[in-house]
């Protein structure tokens, strides 16, 4: 094939010219390059593309595998009161989850709201500060200019007082006075309205960005959040549905073993119980915040820019708070659980850092 055939001339067209004929095949073999790169992207968009394909197949193939496994438990009567408790246990962990999110989500937008009310105040304090300091000194430089005034007004009036041909070099004299001192006065002017301007600026001022929550807010919420957990885990230690519901939370359902039928019939009312008593009481703020009061006390944390506790020091948990447990007036013997490095309830995926 010639070139003519090439660049899509027939035998009898007229022939181009020779820079144009070049510009042609230039343009052509660039067209070439252009294709074999778009052709190469499309052929790794495809492989990628068969990659998340045959690792989808792969997800649904194990979850048809999880659900056989399912039915064959249910099919059970045994292992299917075992199930019904497991997954009871995994919603009611995910129900104290759930709580534990939106009281961080409170006080998370609390305590904004109060750091950016202080960084406010502050600011505007700061500012008022400023602005006294500008007024105080218009204040005086408008009396220099009214006493400026006064030595300027006294010396016209000297001036005019020399009459006669015979007091021409005193007017002059007095004269040269009057405008070195108007000389001052527009000096004096100009400070004042230097000074005018700065305070005009000042009281434009807008204020400060805010920065986001700060080391010691966080901390607070942290310290907040594990006070709650705690008394998740107080509420939940009945029967020891805490320590169950976690284990529900790492392993399998065909893993557990919750006993006979009359056992886990029993634990599911019993969680059923705890569950129920734990959404409807809402009057324990006093108690959570007498709680997040002992825990201030002793909680350590590894650095001053860390913002969650350090684990080994809440190694221990108080299973009352003084006050809150009819008939106890001081603590009872501390439980040896660590909601922090046990993650209950994930908390850590909520803690602010």
């Amino acid at each position: 094939m010639g070139i003519s055939q090439t660049v899509g001339l027939n035998p009898g067209d007229e022939v181009p010219a020779k820079t144009t004929e070049e510009d042609r095949l230039l343009n052509l073999f660039w067209n070439r390059a252009e294709l074999k790169k778009e052709f190469s992207n499309l052929r790794d968009d495809r492989d990628h593309l068969i990659e998340r394909l045959q690792e989808q197949e792969k997800q649904t193939e194990r979850e048809r595998k999880r659900m056989r496994d399912m039915e064959k438990l249910l099919a059970n009567p045994d292992s299917g009161y075992r199930a019904i408790v497991y997954f009871q246990l995994r919603a009611l962990w995910g129900k104290c989850h759930r709580q534990l999110e939106k009281f961080c989500d409170q006080l998370k937008k609390q305590q904004q709201d109060r750091e950016r009310k202080r960084q406010i105040m502050e600011f505007n304090q700061e500012r008022q500060k400023r602005l006294q300091e500008i007024n105080g000194r218009i204040v005086s430089t408008k009396a220099e200019a009214d006493d400026m005034k006064n030595v300027i007004a006294g010396f016209e009036r000297q001036r005019d007082n020399l009459r006669g041909f015979w007091n021409y070099f005193k007017r002059r004299n007095m004269q040269a006075t009057v405008d070195e001192h108007k000389t001052k006065l527009a000096a004096i002017r100009s400070r004042l309205e230097d000074l005018f301007d700065r305070r005009i600026k000042i009281e434009s001022e807008p204020w400060p960005e805010y920065p986001g929550l700060g080391i010691s807010g966080k901390r607070a919420i942290n310290v907040a959040m594990l006070a709650l957990s705690q008394h998740l885990f107080v509420q939940l230690s009945d029967g020891t549905v805490a320590n169950l519901a976690r284990t529900a939370k790492h392993k399998k359902v065909q893993d557990v073993d919750y006993g006979t039928r009359s056992d886990c019939e029993y634990k599911m009312k019993k969680i059923d119980e705890l569950a129920n008593a734990l959404m409807s009481n809402r009057n324990y703020a006093d108690e959570l915040r007498a709680r997040t009061d002992m825990l201030n006390k002793q909680v350590e944390f590894k650095s001053n820019t860390e913002t969650v506790p350090a684990a080994t020091s809440v190694a221990r948990l108080a299973s009352a708070v003084p006050g809150f447990d009819p008939g106890r007036t001081v603590a009872s013997i501390p439980l040896e659980i660590n909601v922090l490095a046990d993650d209950y309830w994930d908390i850590q995926k909520l803690l602010m850092k």
